[in-house]
């Protein structure tokens, strides 16, 4: 976010309006403060909020090197959907026990609902061996020989469960 941009926007850190944006350099970084002026008996008082580096935390995104995460500073507004990405993959490369499966698909179903894509969550739909191969048959050699009214009923209703819009997990069981 430019510099122009920030004067007058909400500070991260106390909710105040933020008048201007202070640059300090140490250690080969740059880290940021939000200061805001603020007027006492007539007198102007500057009040700074640290805001992080300008860039990553250098340090401590060592500690998380595993995790593929580069930590950075409170004026990164894109830095979570960094970090969502890099945790995407993290998680792809290590072993998970259901309990960690379970949550990590809490998690993602929370992830699409805030994303108001809720309803392209993932549906389960349970049929038997019978079922799978009537849907198969009917919809995909079109023949229904062999096939009670009940059974070609149930084919089609499964069809259009399974290709209505959305994920789905098909779960066959017997």
């Amino acid at each position: 976010m430019a510099e122009e941009e920030l004067k007058g926007s909400v500070c991260p850190r106390c909710s105040s309006l933020i008048d201007y944006i202070e640059r300090r350099e140490s250690g080969g970084n740059t880290y940021l403060y939000a200061v805001h002026v603020e007027k006492e008996e007539g007198k102007r008082r500057l009040r700074k909020c640290y805001l992080g580096p300008e860039n990553q935390y250098i340090y401590v995104s060592k500690l998380h090197t595993r995790e593929g995460l580069d930590l950075r500073g409170l004026m990164d507004y894109e830095r979570a959907i960094e970090y969502l990405e890099s945790l995407k993959e993290y998680f792809r490369g290590v072993s998970l026990n259901d309990g960690k499966k379970e949550e990590i698909a809490r998690i993602g179903m929370d992830l699409l609902e805030i994303a108001g894509l809720q309803n392209i969550a993932s549906e389960t739909i349970k049929i038997d061996g019978e079922t799978l191969s009537d849907v198969m048959q009917y919809f995909m050699k079109r023949k229904t020989k062999g096939m009670t009214k009940e059974r070609i009923e149930r084919a089609r209703e499964v069809f259009r469960k399974v290709f209505s819009k959305g994920i789905k997990t098909i779960v066959v069981e017997g």
